[in-house]
């Protein structure tokens, strides 16, 4: 549990300290049926779920993000 609190910790520091520069931001709306595979950019991008659902796969892992309140 220690473990847990200490690498929580040492995210929201980083997160506080972070630098961003941002080359483009957009507010889009996706169909149901939209779908990218095999898709990767050579920079970061940042999603806010605003309304339904939506699916990533990073490597084998698969998160299932929920809109923001």
């Amino acid at each position: 549990m220690k473990n847990e609190r200490n690498e929580h910790e040492a995210i929201q520091q980083m997160l506080l300290n972070m630098q961003v520069q941002i080359w483009e931001a957009e507010r889009t709306q996706c169909w149901p049926e939209w779908k990218e595979f095999d898709y990767t950019v050579s920079y970061n991008k940042l999603y806010f779920i605003l309304d339904g659902e939506g699916w990533v796969k990073i490597g084998d892992e698969e998160l299932y993000p929920v809109p923001v309140n």
